[in-house]
């Protein structure tokens, strides 16, 4: 099972709208980072939108490339 911290998003999401709210949950947030799968264009696309949102809050994005993390986490949600 993955970390309570860890959310799981595998279709294109609101994402300005998810950092926002974790924003509103931690407002002194400063870093996020999120796991891209670099062969999907939906997880690229929300890169994008990610990259913006951050910048405008002033949120540092930490991105990590998880071809094999992404199976794995699909991996962990079938499975649960």
């Amino acid at each position: 099972m993955a970390p309570p911290y860890m959310a799981r998003v595998g279709a294109f999401q609101p994402v300005e709208h998810a950092i926002e709210i974790a924003r509103d949950m931690k407002p002194a947030l400063t870093c996020l980072v999120v796991v891209r799968n670099p062969r999907e264009q939906c997880s690229e696309a929300c890169l994008k939108k990610a990259q913006r949102s951050c910048q405008e809050l002033g949120v540092d994005l930490v991105t990590v490339v998880g071809i094999f993390l992404c199976l794995f986490l699909a991996h962990i949600t079938v499975q649960h």
